[in-house]
């Protein structure tokens, strides 16, 4: 992937906001990973999603996603391996989808964003239209 500038988080419009990405597809895994994030209120039934609980694994931030941020520009995002994982075994082959996945969706470091947030998890979860649960690649 070239080099990208570094993805920075709009403030949230509302205090019912939360952020969604919709993940691209790909047929190929090795594909570089590439989404955009969009807001959703949670007071709109509007939008589906899903969501995704899971184990954050190492903090290390080795893998990057690409952000498209409007028709002709996009930024990269650090994201752990786990996360790097984890999107390319939710990712369709022929259609985008909308998810809510904490290590992304939530300014991690904005922390006044993070303490608003973080209550509204429950009614995250309550709203999407399925949870995921994520414990890690397969392993033999």
């Amino acid at each position: 992937m070239p080099s990208l500038n570094r993805y920075f988080y709009e403030p949230l419009s509302a205090q019912d906001a939360v952020r969604l990405i919709v993940l691209y597809p790909a047929t190929d895994q090795e594909v570089p990973l590439t989404c955009s994030i969009i807001q959703h209120r949670l007071s709109t039934q509007a939008l589906g999603y899903y969501a995704v609980s899971y184990a954050w694994g190492k903090h290390q931030f080795s893998a990057t996603l690409e952000i498209k941020c409007d028709g002709t520009s996009s930024n990269s995002l650090r994201i752990t391996p786990n996360v790097d994982v984890l999107l390319r075994c939710l990712r369709a082959s022929d259609e985008t989808r909308c998810w809510w996945i904490d290590a992304i969706c939530l300014d991690q470091e904005n922390d006044a964003e993070k303490a608003e947030q973080i209550p509204a998890m429950g009614r995250i979860f309550a709203q999407a239209q399925q949870v995921h649960i994520w414990l890690g690649p397969r392993t033999r």
